[in-house]
């Protein structure tokens, strides 16, 4: 059943195929007719053969003769071309010019077909016609005898009082090749049938035969398959119907033919196999047993082993793929845990350009942040810095939870987002909030209370928290962290924690009239955290407000150098100097417009060093904690905690610097400095490895040897005689030569 399932398969796929090899068939056709078309469409319009022009005697006919040779070297598809105008007696070749009866009767004489029948089937033509093949004898100049197939079309056409027709002559070989040449050759008999049921043209072995009758039930253009049958014999018959050109191709092909193809097959299958059974059963099982192609091919690219078979004794290659699918799997898992330990990293960049007003766009913070994996559900802003106390009680992991609970921290109607402030000691938290500006206090006093209460029993005292107001969209995030840092930098009473709002200093009335007291703090905070750009804005608003509100020119001089003293006193406290000139420039001013110009100048220049300035305090802070690992990692009790109290940071921000500044870990990189110690003391002394172990900071000389072998594949003692030569070389190096030759370092 199996068998016999299969060749139905077969059967319906080879008359599938005759399907598709019809339909190919006609579209050929149809592309060659419509090459025919065209050739006659431009035949109608030349003007050197239209009735006027032949008509006239001379030169004018030879001109019409040569052109119609012109037009029949064209075509590789025609046999041959007649231009025949019905009101002339005479009918032009490619050839020459003969009458119209000398034509029909000796040039070109259909066997079965009268010269009258012949003409008034020619011009009783409104549309191209396809007349079926005949038997036509040729005459000198035409063609060779044969079976042709004769396309009409009338000039014009589609007209009902045409005025001519040209014939193109057609041998039906070639057609039957178009029509199905391949199918024929496969062993089908293929037919042209016109729309009246006559065959046009016909191709198969042997004498030529009718088609079978078709079935009534098919109409339109398409494909079918029926059963039919030729010769008392029957046939699968593919059909396809051409409406383009109103034929239908037919391809026959008996059914017995395929069928008893595939039993001989399957009966010289069989006699074949039985025979090679034995021996093929062997020979799968030796070559299984030496190598499968497939499997050493898979090896090779997974495992990057030579072609070729395993060596005798050796790892089973199965085995060996395994192995490579768990180094890959492993890699992967590195790739995945590099990319979640540089997540934070990313997070942090972009909560430190956030509150340092680097990206205000809402869709530039929308972007970045999605990157970045920091998400603002809610319209309304504030920051809230806490600023820990220099070297309290609480040990590093007590830091570190404090740290943790606070950059977490999140409410039902509260998002925060929190950015430890590297060197300052202080946690900055990006609040977002749905509650609107005005009714923010009372959610900022309950946050302020919640962030106490989470501190309680982990840290001593002195803990400062400074508030900033709400601003709507993320583009004031550094706004507010300026207000929360400057509300930091006011007088706090000695010990306890301590909540200041900006928007109280705010509120507090001033001894001073011409600007708020509030500009004046964000003006010093902005140059201290080298915002240039909040600077400048807020300089434009203090001018603004003299030009508005200052009435007397001495009190707008009073108020011009009140601000610049602000602005110098701000400098002066960065432990920066200004510059004579642009202090002079600055001092020089006629009017409030002059003076704010010079002023937004001088802050600019005042962030840039600013900025340059903690650049530089982070690059020195850098190096002065690589210098300290460098000097350090000797000691037994030398390990990240040590480290991070010994600078006050973190322990996440402390293992983020690492990676990022060495590209390993904080072990990695301390065992890293440990183990190429170990090595030069190997080379460079005779220290026993035991103590050279505890030299180098090891408390386990037996985890330190297995690490060494793991990485160096060799034990500290071969590693020392093989660097002197005083054993066997390393794998490579010649046996024969003397120890003093070998290489300033062994490879790794």
């Amino acid at each position: 059943m199996a068998y016999r399932t299969t060749v139905v398969r077969l059967r319906e796929e080879a008359e599938s195929n005759a399907v598709n090899a019809l339909r190919g068939a006609a579209q050929a056709l149809e592309a060659r007719f419509s090459e025919l078309d065209a050739m006659a469409a431009k035949i109608t319009v030349d003007p050197r053969l239209t009735p006027f022009w032949i008509r006239n005697p001379g030169y004018s006919r030879i001109e019409a003769v040569r052109q119609m040779g012109i037009y029949a070297s064209h075509s590789a598809f025609v046999d041959g071309i007649v231009l025949m105008l019905y009101d002339a007696p005479s009918v032009i070749l490619p050839t020459g010019i003969v009458s119209r009866e000398a034509f029909l009767d000796s040039v070109f004489r259909y066997e079965g077909r009268t010269r009258s029948g012949l003409l008034d089937l020619i011009r009783g033509a409104r549309a191209p016609l396809l007349i079926p093949a005949e038997a036509v004898h040729a005459g000198v100049g035409m063609t060779d005898g044969g079976r042709f197939l004769t396309y009409v079309y009338p000039i014009p056409p589609r007209d009902p009082h045409p005025y001519g027709a040209l014939l193109f002559l057609i041998g039906e070989e070639r057609f039957s090749d178009e029509a199905g040449g391949m199918l024929s050759d496969a062993g089908a008999m293929v037919w042209t049938v016109g729309s009246d049921g006559a065959v046009l043209s016909w191709k198969g072995r042997g004498e030529r035969i009718q088609p079978p009758v078709l079935p009534a039930s098919i109409v339109g253009k398409g494909g079918w398959l029926f059963s039919a049958s030729i010769e008392n014999r029957l046939h699968s018959v593919a059909c396809y119907r051409s409406e383009n050109l109103g034929v239908v191709l037919l391809a026959a092909t008996p059914r017995g033919r395929f069928l008893q193809g595939v039993v001989r097959a399957r009966t010289v299958l069989l006699l074949a196999l039985i025979p090679l059974a034995g021996l093929g059963l062997t020979a799968v099982y030796m070559l299984s047993r030496r190598s499968y192609d497939p499997v050493r091919r898979l090896l090779d690219v997974t495992a990057g082993a030579p072609s070729g078979p395993p060596e005798a004794g050796g790892r089973n290659e199965f085995d060996l793929i395994r192995k490579a699918f768990e180094r890959e799997t492993e890699s992967r898992q590195r790739l995945l845990l590099e990319i979640e330990m540089h997540k934070p990293l990313v997070r942090d960049r972009f909560l430190a350009r956030l509150i340092g007003g680097d990206i205000d766009d809402p869709a530039e913070i929308r972007r970045q942040g999605c990157e970045a994996g920091v998400e603002f559900p809610h319209p309304v802003f504030f920051v809230v810095v806490v600023r820990f106390p220099r070297r309290g009680g609480r040990t590093v992991w007590e830091k570190e939870l404090a740290l943790h609970v606070l950059r977490d921290f999140s409410t039902p109607d509260l998002k925060a987002q929190g950015l430890e402030l590297a060197g300052e000691r202080a946690l900055a938290l990006i609040m977002n909030t749905e509650a609107p500006p005005a009714a923010l206090r009372p959610l900022q006093d309950r946050v302020v209370a919640d962030i106490l209460r989470l501190l309680d029993g982990s840290e001593d005292g002195g803990t400062g928290i400074g508030v900033g107001r709400g601003y709507d969209g993320a583009g004031s995030v550094s706004v507010s962290f300026l207000e929360a840092e400057s509300a930091l930098e006011q007088n706090l009473p000695a010990g306890g924690r301590r909540a200041i709002f900006f928007g109280d200093l705010c509120a507090v009335p001033g001894d001073r009239f011409w600007y708020p007291t509030e500009e004046e703090l964000l003006l010093v905070q902005s140059l201290k955290q080298g915002n240039g750009r909040q600077a400048g804005e807020i300089i434009r608003r203090v001018a603004e407000r003299i030009r508005r509100e200052t009435k007397s020119v001495f009190a707008v001089r009073i108020v011009s150098f009140d601000l610049l003293n602000t602005v110098v006193k701000s400098v002066q406290d960065l432990g920066l100097e200004p510059s004579d000139p642009d202090l002079d420039a600055a001092a020089r001013f006629t009017t409030v417009e002059e003076l704010e110009e010079n002023l937004v100048r001088l802050v600019g220049r005042v962030a840039d060093r600013a900025q340059n300035a903690r650049g530089d305090r982070n690059a020195a802070r850098r190096e002065e904690i690589l210098r300290f690992v460098a000097e350090n990692y000797c000691s037994r009790t030398f390990c990240l905690e040590s480290l991070a109290d010994r600078f006050e940071l973190s322990l996440s921000h402390l293992s983020r610097f690492f990676k990022e500044q060495t590209g390993r870990t904080f072990t990695e990189h301390v065992n890293g400095l440990r183990m190429e110690e170990m090595k030069r003391r190997l080379r460079d002394t005779e220290t026993p490895v035991k103590e050279i172990v505890e030299v180098v900071g090891y408390a386990d000389a037996a985890n330190c040897i297995r690490t060494f072998r793991r990485k160096e594949g060799v034990t500290p003692g071969r590693y020392r005689a093989l660097y002197h030569g005083r054993d066997a070389p390393f794998p490579g190096r010649d046996a024969s030569s003397p120890g003093r030759d070998a290489p300033s370092r062994p490879p790794a």
